[in-house]
């Protein structure tokens, strides 16, 4: 590790290692735990009787889970999954991440509210998922962190 003559270094330097950690090791275990809770909150509500779930570019598709580092040390990450093409919606083009958590603007049959997100934000929390990716993630950069 580098020698720093103040602290504003020592920071900008311990930054940099916290936005990589976040983009290569927190990211990948956020959307894993996010997938985990829309199968779980999401998919195993209900079967749809009216429509048919996409199998790939679907809501549980992480190719949909997009992200973004917002500020130093912060990480967005959204399902941005359009509503299905193939069926008339005022969702259409629209994401359907509101219309699941809320269980508003559906035309058909819905169980009501899925909210992954609180579902994910709790599976986090008890697990300490996050905070164990950080520190692996800076381990790897040869920063031990307690």
């Amino acid at each position: 590790m580098p020698n720093f003559s103040n602290f504003a270094d020592l920071e900008k330097f311990l930054q940099k290692k916290i936005d990589i950690a976040l983009e290569k090791d927190v990211v990948p275990k956020v959307k894993e735990v996010m997938k985990e809770s829309i199968d779980k909150v999401v998919y195993q509500a209900y079967t749809p009787d009216v429509y048919e779930r996409r199998e790939s570019g679907g809501f549980g598709d992480e190719s949909n889970f997009e992200h973004e580092l917002v500020s130093p040390g912060e990480i967005y990450i959204l399902n941005t999954t359009p509503a299905n093409p193939r069926y008339r919606s005022a969702l259409r083009g629209r994401p359907l991440r509101e219309a699941i958590i809320t269980g508003n603007h559906y035309h058909f049959f819905s169980p009501g509210p899925r909210d992954y997100v609180s579902d994910t934000y709790n599976r986090l929390q008890q697990s300490g998922a996050v905070e164990q990716a950080l520190k692996d993630g800076l381990l790897k950069q040869g920063i031990k962190a307690e």
